[in-house]
């Protein structure tokens, strides 16, 4: 599992723990209802447009079973991005590069212990060192 995933699922296990959903669902709800009473009394101030009725009234129902089902939704297009991507890793060998970078960089500073040590007087004294011993001196 890549990293991204695990990130993703952790942040969506939090969210679905709290009642914010539900909250977010409510005004998504009343926003399509204004939505949906606008476009009801403009198809009937331009003399009872059916058609125009029709558009309306099946865009905000779309909409509204979009935002009702709204985690079933989410995960299903989440499960197949994680599908592909899966499928990309797998096939060519590269796996997931954040946790391959992590590894090199702790193996870089394993083997560099110095590398942790870094104090703004070291660096001072590297860059004042470098300047000295490089042709950037006038």
């Amino acid at each position: 599992m890549f990293y991204f995933q695990q990130l993703l699922n952790t942040a969506l296990a939090g969210i679905d723990g709290t009642a914010i959903i539900s909250t977010v669902t409510n005004f998504a709800f009343a926003i399509l209802l204004i939505g949906f009473l606008i476009g009801l009394y403009q198809a009937a101030f331009h003399g009872g447009d059916l058609q125009a009725l029709a558009g309306t009234a099946i865009k905000y129902l779309v909409v509204a079973m979009i935002v009702s089902n709204w985690a079933t939704v989410f995960r299903g297009v989440n499960g197949s991005f994680n599908t592909v991507a899966n499928f990309i890793g797998s096939s060519s060998g590269a796996g997931d590069m954040f946790q391959s970078w992590m590894g090199q960089l702790q193996q870089q500073f394993t083997n560099n212990p110095s590398l942790g040590h870094c104090t703004p007087c070291h660096v001072s004294w590297s860059a004042a060192q470098f300047f000295q011993n490089s042709s950037f001196r006038g």
